[in-house]
């Protein structure tokens, strides 16, 4: 079995991940903590995938909705 390794340009920061999605750094968390977004250590740092940030942005029409809004 042969695993793919997703090379560390392929993360981004937290902050960075916000800014792309135009909410705070806590709206962010909530997006993990739902499952939208996968929180990954690399190199001791929190990050998420920039693939997964897009995949957000367009379901989302280019912007979020704040958390706790339906």
């Amino acid at each position: 079995m042969v695993k793919e390794i997703v090379v560390p340009s392929e993360f981004i920061s937290l902050s960075e991940a916000a800014r792309q999605l135009d909410i705070s750094r806590p709206t962010l968390y909530v997006r993990i903590t739902q499952g939208l977004l996968t929180r990954y250590s690399v190199g001791g740092e929190a990050r998420v995938l920039r693939a997964e940030v897009e995949r957000l942005k367009q379901q989302a029409g280019g912007r979020p909705k704040k958390a706790g809004n339906p």
